[in-house]
């Protein structure tokens, strides 16, 4: 597996992105393994119930073939949805970062370690510009720096991106089936936990990521400084923004 954003054929094998595989496929899996489970393990989502003399019926030769089926169709399940999640989640995903951004002096050894406190000055970062910031700075590595920490970025944008989608999934099924079909309070709260930890955590992961393009975007710039025999301002260390 690669951080590339390309499909790689070899004779050892098929090469794709973490990334990729994160965010637009692992989705499509879990919700193609949730229907197997309501066929092949009898359960009931959102009132659905398949007969198991019906599935039994069904030839194995077709049912190998709707397994492939399904293999095939887990990118774009995948990424629908990713764009759904994102259109609703986005938004909420953002402030609890923004949360981390306002409450950094709780976080002293992460910020040392990445020179936080420098880059967010030396960039004139804050809680409002953060994320247009952090894109443009993004933009300028992988314009000039292609491989520039791509290995580090595409795992955890992916990690985070699949914590947004198995939130929305948690609260879209569970919630809404324990609700709605099934009342049962229990899948509720399975699904409400599992929709606040699952954001929560996607929220951390982008915020850790972030701040490494904001690290590398530092220390690209005070090369170019140096090559220049240009010597940046001097930060003022601070522990929050």
């Amino acid at each position: 597996m690669t951080s590339d954003a390309n499909i790689e054929l070899s004779k050892d094998g098929i090469k794709f992105s973490y990334r990729r595989f994160l965010s637009d496929s692992t989705p499509g899996y879990i919700l193609i393994l949730i229907v197997f489970l309501m066929i092949y393990g009898q359960i009931s989502v959102f009132g659905i119930h398949f007969s198991q003399t019906a599935v039994n019926n069904i030839p194995v030769e077709i049912q190998v073939y709707l397994g492939l089926v399904a293999f095939l169709m887990a990118t774009p399940l995948g990424l629908i949805t990713n764009v759904i999640s994102w259109i609703f989640l986005e938004g909420f995903q953002k402030s609890i970062e923004r949360c981390f951004i306002m409450n950094t002096d709780r976080f002293l050894d992460f910020k040392n370690e990445y020179l936080f406190a420098d880059a967010v000055k030396y960039f004139h970062s804050n809680k409002e510009n953060w994320f247009a910031n952090i894109r443009k700075i993004e933009t300028t590595l992988v314009r000039e720096r292609p491989d520039f920490g791509a290995e580090n970025i595409g795992p955890l944008r992916g990690i985070s991106i699949l914590l947004r989608n198995i939130a929305f999934l948690g609260f879209w099924i569970l919630v809404i089936d324990g609700v709605f079909f099934s009342a049962n309070w229990i899948e509720v709260l399975a699904g409400v936990l599992i929709f606040l930890i699952s954001l929560i955590f996607s929220a951390v992961t982008s915020f850790y990521f972030h701040t490494q393009i904001l690290y590398w975007g530092y220390l690209e710039q005070i090369q170019k400084n140096k090559d220049s025999n240009k010597v940046p301002e001097p930060a003022i260390i601070t522990t929050s923004i």
